[in-house]
């Protein structure tokens, strides 16, 4: 059996046949990587969207069932779908992980209840919160 003759030496470029440079193995890493978080992304936006939904949903049930415990308790988690946010690498909005919202470094604790410092953002929230509750009362 012919086996061939391996080089014990570190190639110095990493070249194709045809004598082109070929991605390194971290270049191919940092390729999957960035298609993996870019995807990533695309999910946590898509679920962001998706827990607005549904909480709108349970937002305008309740009001027309009277149910203003629900109300209450609804419009929190949606206050915080839009205050415990940020816009990632891949510039979409995305909400934090389970217990980041008030713990991540950068928003000092309770920052994101802080309407005054995002006021963007609340503008945004307010209109889709005033908006839902008009849906709920007949609006279309």
């Amino acid at each position: 059996m012919n086996l061939p003759e391996i080089s014990m030496e570190k190639p110095k470029k990493n070249i194709n046949s045809r004598g082109r440079m070929t991605p390194s193995s971290k270049d191919k890493y940092d390729r999957a990587m960035r298609i993996y978080n870019n995807e990533l992304s695309k999910a946590k936006e898509k679920q962001l969207i998706v827990e607005r939904e549904a909480t709108r949903r349970v937002i305008i049930e309740a009001i027309k069932q009277g149910d203003f415990e629900t109300v209450g308790l609804a419009t929190h988690k949606f206050g915080d779908l839009y205050a415990h946010t940020y816009i990632d690498e891949f510039n979409r909005r995305v909400t934090y992980t389970i217990g980041a919202g008030h713990a991540h470094t950068e928003l000092e604790g309770h920052a994101p209840d802080y309407v005054n410092r995002r006021q963007k953002l609340f503008k945004e929230f307010t209109a889709d919160y005033v908006a839902t509750i008009a849906k709920a009362y007949g609006a279309s």
